[in-house]
């Protein structure tokens, strides 16, 4: 007699090697601005990006900011 033993759907599924989501990673971004970090992800993946990303934001909001103190 075969014995056949069936996979499971948490065994198909990869572990997530980042457990947070994107916003959490714009955040950080942000938070990356404001302490002067560096990108810690992967370059060219889209974490990496979204990181940029946040980072970006705060860089043109903090321009944006001293732009209206200067006026």
């Amino acid at each position: 007699m075969i014995s056949v033993t069936f996979l499971k759907q948490e065994d198909l599924v990869a572990p997530r090697r980042y457990p947070f989501p994107m916003r959490d990673i714009f955040a950080e971004g942000r938070k990356g601005f404001r302490t002067n970090t560096v990108n810690p992800f992967r370059p060219h993946s889209d974490r990496y990006r979204e990181w940029e990303r946040g980072y970006n934001h705060e860089y043109f909001n903090a321009q944006r900011r001293s732009i209206k103190f200067l006026h």
